[in-house]
């Protein structure tokens, strides 16, 4: 599968939803997945405002996280469901 010439409309979906209004009404069990990327700060952010979030720190991980940690992605992912 390719994104087409459309690929950015999910970044634009992503960055322009009002995740702050809805992230307290979030009723299940979460764990954000935190690696140390761009994205390090908003996530840091996010986890209060999310009822119950157990924050998972991945400081091994700043880039590439789906193609270069998979399988990090995956362990810290298992875990959390383990538990």
């Amino acid at each position: 599968m390719k994104p087409g010439d459309k690929e950015w409309w999910a970044y634009t979906a992503m960055f322009a939803y009002d995740s702050k209004t809805q992230f307290p009404k979030i009723t299940k069990l979460t764990a954000p997945l935190n690696p140390h990327g761009v994205l390090y700060k908003e996530t840091l952010a996010a986890v209060p405002v999310i009822p119950g979030a157990k924050l998972i720190d991945i400081p091994e991980l700043d880039h590439g996280v789906f193609s270069v940690g998979s399988h990090i992605i995956a362990r810290e992912a298992r875990k959390f469901l383990d538990t």
